[in-house]
């Protein structure tokens, strides 16, 4: 004998119909992705409103590191601030930001 979804519940004990679960999961799944394209989209927005003109695209190679990246972009100038800007608006650890070879990172400019 076939039992439908609702039958199976109430055999277990509870009388939620299914679509009411679902009907949750969907919402609570929306607000978790509109709280992180928030938190997480709109302040690598701000770092490159704040730098005046859009971000360089950089594929990381073997080998490379913030550093590094930062020393090119910043010639014949202290990295550090670069290096600061290329970890903020990518989102990386500062501690120890691990890049990957082939990543694209977003180098905002000055």
């Amino acid at each position: 004998m076939m039992y439908s979804l609702n039958q199976m519940r109430q055999n277990a004990g509870t009388s939620k119909p299914a679509s009411i679960g679902r009907r949750r999961g969907r919402v609570s799944m929306l607000s978790i992705g509109a709280v992180l394209m928030l938190v997480l989209g709109g302040h690598g927005l701000l770092n490159y409103a704040s730098a005046g003109e859009p971000p360089v695209l950089y594929t990381v190679q073997p080998g490379d590191t913030v550093w590094s990246i930062a020393s090119k972009e910043s010639v014949g100038a202290d990295p550090r601030p670069e290096v600061s800007l290329i970890i903020s608006a990518n989102h990386l650890s500062e501690a120890n930001p691990q890049l990957v070879p082939g990543q694209v990172l977003h180098v905002p400019r000055r």
